[in-house]
């Protein structure tokens, strides 16, 4: 059944995006209001249906990703157990921050980003 989830991240993604897109351009004060909304929410609820199915954790598009402007433009808020990194070490010392201090790791995070390519996969 992972090969279903895996069959619609595509769509997930585009679809969160387009939602994205669609907000940024200021033409609905609530993200719920822009048209791709009710597509993306139709693919996360059968993502979830798959995920409750394999005993996966579901995905909340208001916990994965919240959407927010400021000047610099569109950020995300991703949960902080949702932040991996490639490389073992970096990793290490985020669990080890995370378990200790959390506000700790989120400048450690920030800190990481400000000197590092960020390539962000949703899955």
């Amino acid at each position: 059944m992972d090969h279903a989830v895996s069959a619609l991240e595509p769509f997930y993604e585009v679809n969160l995006k387009l939602v994205a897109e669609e907000y940024k351009s200021k033409k609905y004060k609530n993200v719920k209001d822009c048209p791709t909304f009710k597509e993306l929410e139709a693919i996360t609820e059968a993502m979830n249906s798959l995920h409750r199915y394999l005993g996966w954790e579901e995905i909340n598009i208001y916990e994965e990703l919240s959407i927010t402007f400021d000047r610099k433009g569109l950020s995300v808020r991703i949960p902080l157990q949702n932040i991996n990194f490639e490389d073992p070490y970096e990793q290490f010392k985020l669990e080890e921050l995370k378990s200790t201090d959390p506000t700790k790791a989120i400048d450690c995070i920030e800190d990481l980003l400000m000197e590092k390519v960020l390539t962000i996969s949703f899955h």
